[in-house]
């Protein structure tokens, strides 16, 4: 694996530029990432577990709510699980959905493990973009949310507005950020070397292999800039030395405890007397 590693950061502009622009190496190099880096049940698990544990921290209950998970892709047992244990209704949505030709039998896993039943209009698919949600009307959904999105987002505070909109007033959005580089998750700051123009233009494309590459600071500078309460800004930190030699200018002034957060997590509530 260490050989891999190695292989992948020596030529990791030709590994980028071909995933992004030719489609046959792109899936070729996908599959491979996903026996790298495989989410199964217990990932899902993992995740719900996680997630109703800091809305069961801030007196949040999910039961008999309406909940919208942005980003899913084909792992949709995030949402099964909360489903299987009490949420009226969950909305899966994506820009670029992926399906699962196992969705059934995903279904029926988390079904057997909390021994219930997920009935089939309990849930739905809409395929919006987190930037605009167009298809979700105005204050209508009790909680949102977002594992491993927002880093992939062109637009993430447009998204923060959108959710704004269509959560009800004291609706709650819970979102993890990943901040790593997610070509290679054991050289977590090897995306930073490059230039905004080199990046943008040639090694990253919307849809397949797209990361905003926003540091905390940025996220943070947003999240004031919106109106909701945050009940929970966590700031998960990587101890790892800090390649100064390998890292582009402008992330370089963001000093190196900005660039050491790998992961935020946040709890946000929309004020009651919000619009």
């Amino acid at each position: 694996m260490r050989l891999i590693d190695s292989i992948l950061k020596k030529y990791d502009f030709v590994f980028r530029f071909l995933y992004s622009r030719c489609p046959l190496v792109r899936d070729v190099l996908h599959g491979f990432q996903k026996c790298r880096y495989h989410i199964d049940e217990n990932y899902s698990l993992g995740v719900f577990r996680s997630i109703s544990a800091i809305l069961q921290a801030h007196h949040i209950d999910f039961k008999g709510k309406t909940l919208l998970e942005l980003g899913p892709g084909d792992n949709r047992g995030v949402g099964y699980s909360f489903l299987a244990n009490g949420a009226a209704h969950y909305i899966f949505c994506d820009k670029f959905p992926r399906k699962n030709k196992a969705e059934e039998k995903t279904r029926k896993y988390f079904e057997g493990y909390f021994k219930t039943t997920v009935a089939p209009h309990s849930y739905h698919d809409i395929r919006n973009g987190a930037e605009l949600l167009k298809d979700i009307p105005d204050h209508s959904i009790d909680i949102i949310i977002s594992v491993s999105v927002f880093e992939h987002m062109e637009k993430a505070k447009e998204a923060f507005e959108e959710m704004g909109r269509v959560l009800k007033p004291g609706g709650m959005a819970y979102a993890s950020i990943d901040l790593r580089d997610h070509y290679n998750f054991n050289y977590p700051l090897l995306f930073l070397k490059y230039s905004d123009k080199t990046y943008n233009r040639l090694l990253s494309c919307p849809g397949y292999s797209y990361t905003n590459r926003l540091r905390a600071d940025d996220y943070q500078k947003i999240l004031d800039s919106t109106p909701f309460r945050q009940r929970m800004v966590k700031k998960h930190t990587m101890e790892i030395p800090v390649d100064r030699g390998q890292i582009e200018h402008r992330f370089l002034e963001k000093g190196d405890a900005v660039l050491r957060v790998a992961r935020m997590e946040l709890l946000l509530e929309k004020p009651i007397n919000a619009n």
